[in-house]
């Protein structure tokens, strides 16, 4: 359900900015900083605990930080990358009760924290639908690796997407929002952008 409602929104900004993209460049901004440097942090995270004790309960999902540069190839390419870090923890754990035949008689809940961390490299491709002057829509995409620590220790590929984004201010400093994101970003994120 997620997985479609990201889709069906990115298709849809597609549908909705086409016909002024096929106008010509006069929905970009030109600009002569080509540096950028974000920071910002997001909520809900799509990463999952890596971990297989079923019986952890109150799973914990904090904000996720995220540090980011761009190089702006043209008004509407950019290219960087990205490091996020999210923590996550159990507050408390099932302890299952069994008598002496092993049949289960029952449980209950002890305070006992467990967490998992998240460290997240990855590139960062952005392409603007337009860019005014104080308003400007794109979607981001990158390619990377996850470093978990915690109840385990994995490396995995990460892959993170986000369809719909949003920033205003001025030239040099902006702030921005990115909704409905898949990976590392957050399912909402938001923070500040400074132009170079």
């Amino acid at each position: 359900m997620e997985l479609r409602i990201l889709y069906m929104s990115f298709f849809a900004t597609l549908l909705f900015y086409t016909p002024s993209i096929a106008q010509g460049d006069s929905i970009f901004c030109k600009s002569s900083y080509k540096h950028e440097i974000g920071i910002g942090f997001g909520k809900s995270t799509t990463l999952k605990p890596s971990t297989h004790h079923s019986n952890n309960v109150y799973k914990w999902y904090p904000i996720n930080y995220h540090l980011m540069y761009h190089y702006n190839l043209t008004p509407k390419i950019g290219i960087g990358i990205s490091l996020d870090y999210t923590r996550s923890y159990f507050t408390k754990e099932i302890c299952y009760e069994y008598n002496e035949k092993g049949r289960f008689i029952g449980g209950h809940l002890v305070d006992k924290k467990k967490y998992t961390e998240w460290i997240s490299l990855s590139t960062s491709f952005r392409h603007y639908w337009f860019n005014k002057k104080h308003f400007a829509m794109y979607s981001r995409y990158g390619l990377g690796v996850t470093f978990t620590e915690g109840q385990e220790r994995n490396t995995s590929i990460l892959f993170n997407l986000s369809p719909f984004s949003i920033e205003f201010g001025d030239k040099r400093l902006r702030f921005y929002s990115e909704l409905l994101s898949i990976g590392s970003y957050g399912l909402i994120n938001g923070g500040l952008k400074f132009s170079l």
